[in-house]
């Protein structure tokens, strides 16, 4: 395995809007940048670079000024938005083979872009709403938060709009994805640059979304565990859903385990098993899938894998009844 960088690299945004919601509105701009990726978003692919609140995936948008040499004129191949002159990276996925440098928007305004996944299956979902909402006020009040951006998955799941002004930075930007038979869920699209706007686009490329039967079958799976019931149903009483994945290339991780960061706490982790019909698990499985309820406000969560924690690889996460949210961690 390759050596763990010493600073984090991804960790679920969303955990950590959540915890800044409980926090002074001056105790931080969103950013420790601990690199993270989902909320969440969240969250969660190339080259991250802030925690929780950005988890921020090497995605990084970087200085909407800045420019280098070795930048990249529009349509040729990027990984992250300080790849291309005009600092914005076209991608439709985390990690998108097939990104290329576009033009920005003028004026200052914000391109969201994305797929709208399947939490429990991966396989897109189309024809669903995502809406880019504060996070702050998303956290507080999602159904009546103002909706700053919103677009309308196609057939494939792909969504592509640009806003009509620019977006004011704030503490985050949340994704929360709606839909007939669908548990609204929150991702972590943004957060602000270091000089206080947001880049030219969304962070967080992959944004996911709960069924509501899906989630009502886990609860039903879940209900006989005596630690785990009182935190139920997922969804109505909120919950984690999270992912645990490779940073490199977004494949799921089997054999991991997610544990608190600073035990002891009141936080109930479950493992989803390999054929998708119990929580006896004692580590991920192949498709990575775990279940986190009751977390602390602004808890801390780390992966092992073989016995090892993994320092690059830990976020914030909380539930909020109603919703339920998403927490990416991806090891090197």
């Amino acid at each position: 395995m390759p050596k763990i960088p010493t600073s984090p690299l991804l960790s679920p945004l969303l955990g950590l809007i959540l915890a800044c919601s409980q926090a002074p509105e001056t105790s931080e701009s969103e950013a420790t940048t601990e690199t993270t990726g989902a909320t969440s978003g969240t969250s969660t692919s190339d080259a991250q670079t802030d925690d929780s609140t950005g988890d921020s995936t090497g995605d990084s948008t970087g200085d909407s000024t800045a420019t280098t040499e070795a930048a990249g004129a529009d349509g040729e191949a990027c990984v992250a938005d300080d790849d291309c002159l005009s600092q914005l990276c076209l991608k439709y996925r985390d990690h998108d083979p097939q990104a290329t440098c576009a033009a920005a928007p003028d004026e200052g305004r914000f391109r969201l872009t994305g797929t709208i996944l399947d939490i429990g299956t991966g396989a897109p979902v189309g024809e669903v709403e995502v809406r880019a909402l504060d996070g702050l006020t998303a956290l507080q009040n999602p159904d009546g938060a103002p909706v700053l951006l919103a677009a309308t998955a196609d057939s494939e799941g792909r969504v592509d709009t640009v806003s009509e002004e620019p977006i004011a930075p704030g503490i985050g930007l949340v994704g929360l994805v709606v839909g007939a038979g669908l548990t609204p869920t929150s991702n972590v699209l943004a957060v602000p640059l270091p000089n206080g706007p947001y880049g030219r686009t969304n962070t967080f490329h992959d944004l996911w979304v709960a069924q509501t039967p899906l989630l009502e079958g886990w609860s039903a799976l879940l209900q006989a565990d005596p630690e785990a019931a009182p935190h139920l149903p997922l969804g109505v009483a909120g919950g984690v859903v999270g992912i645990v994945r490779e940073h490199a290339t977004g494949s799921a991780v089997a054999g991991a385990v997610v544990t608190p960061l600073e035990p002891p706490s009141g936080a109930v982790i479950r493992y989803l098993n390999a054929a998708r019909d119990g929580f006896q698990g004692e580590a991920t499985a192949e498709h990575g899938l775990f279940v986190l309820l009751h977390p602390g406000v602004g808890e801390r969560f780390v992966v092992e894998v073989d016995g090892m924690a993994l320092a690059s690889a830990q976020g914030q996460a909380r539930d909020a009844p109603g919703s339920i949210s998403t927490l990416l961690l991806e090891v090197p």
